[in-house]
Parts: C-alpha cells; structure tokens; sequence
C-alpha cells in the first residue's frame, strides 16, 4: 500500500505561492495553543482525516478522501483575510503530485482569537482513487 501523504506538498506549495505567510510548517498541535512563539503570518498544515471510498471488488483497490487542515495564524482584520485569500487561491483546483484529483475546499472555522490575532481553520480535501490495494490474493464467490 502506498501512502498518499502530501502534507510536505502542502506545505511547500503554500511556501511557494501565498508570500505573505513568513512561517509556514507542518502543524505540531489540533487546536490553538498558549505557547505558540513562531513569526506570523503562519499557515500550518496537517493530515485532520482520512475517509475510504467504495472498494472496487474485482481489483482489490479502495479510493480515500483525504482532509487535510490549515491553520491560519494572524493579526485579525486585513491581514488575516489577505492570507486566507491566498491560501484559498494557491489550493483550490490544485492537483498535487501523487494524486489523481484536485484539492477542493470543504469548509473553514474560527478556532479562536486571541488578543489581536485569529487563529484560523481551513479544511481542504482531496481525492485519491487506488489509493489503498490488497497485497493478498482476493477470492470470489459466485
């Protein structure tokens, strides 16, 4: 089974195309944290869930859905919606290397906001048919 991880993508494409992020990673927390001390703006990525399609039988091969969470961290007001705009302009319709679909934006929240900055929540999924294969001998049964 190969894994379809692209959190690194995600992340470099972030990098590369919204330039007013100075700090972009992979996310180390699911929620907003008190110690958080990296330069802002920041877009940290991170895998929020896996669901699996309808196995294809004769094959042995299931697609799965991948969501993946972006967290926006930055002053409230322009700056804030400045970065949400880029990040929403650099994934959606993207496709990222290793997949057969492009991203599609599933939905974003307020996590919560702290003093003058946001901390905001993209969800972004993609799909990835064949994603998962069997490595053993499948039967039938007639």
């Amino acid at each position: 089974m190969q894994d379809y991880d692209i959190t690194d993508a995600l992340r470099e494409r972030i990098a590369a195309q919204c330039p007013g992020f100075k700090y972009v990673d992979e996310a180390w927390f699911s929620k907003p944290v008190d110690d958080y001390d990296q330069d802002t703006p920041a877009a940290l990525v991170y895998i929020a869930e896996d669901a699996g399609g309808t196995p294809a039988e004769l094959n042995g091969r299931q697609s799965v859905n991948t969501m993946y969470g972006v967290f926006i961290v930055a002053e409230r007001g322009d700056t804030f919606r400045a970065q949400r705009q880029e990040v929403r302009e650099a994934l959606f319709g993207w496709r990222p290397p290793g997949t057969t679909g492009v991203m599609a934006y599933h939905g974003g929240e307020m996590a919560e906001i702290r003093g003058r900055y946001v901390w905001w929540r993209e969800f972004w999924k993609v799909e990835t048919p064949h994603a998962l294969q069997a490595s053993r001998p499948r039967t039938m049964t007639v």
